[in-house]
């Protein structure tokens, strides 16, 4: 019996391709999945500053503009400011704060 030359890859070749073609896919997979990470904590940062941002001038035009404070007369001033607090805004600082606090992202003050 005679072997006939056939061409083509052996199996060997065939499994040392997949490999190098995994690791590389391996390694594609990760500069992705890290790329994404950083761009939600980028954009969690982003959203909390501008949520924080909302509410400290949406206080100061009520504290600039007296919103929210009673006087009973010209000498006596009620010091109880009653502030009305967007509860919406509230929820929102705290879940960024708490997803800043997830993904450990430094304090932005």
């Amino acid at each position: 019996m005679s072997r006939r030359q056939q061409s083509g890859f052996t199996i060997v070749e065939m499994m040392i391709a997949t490999a190098i073609f995994s690791i590389i896919l391996l390694i594609i997979t990760a500069g992705v999945m890290a790329f994404s990470r950083q761009y939600m904590r980028g954009q969690t940062a982003s959203n909390l500053q501008f949520t924080a941002r909302q509410v400290t001038a949406q206080m100061g035009q009520d504290i600039q503009f007296g919103t929210g404070v009673e006087a009973a007369g010209p000498v006596q001033f009620k010091t109880d400011l009653t502030y009305k607090v967007d509860v919406i805004a509230l929820a929102q600082i705290c879940t960024y704060i708490k997803l800043a606090a997830k993904l450990k992202t430094p304090s932005m003050v």
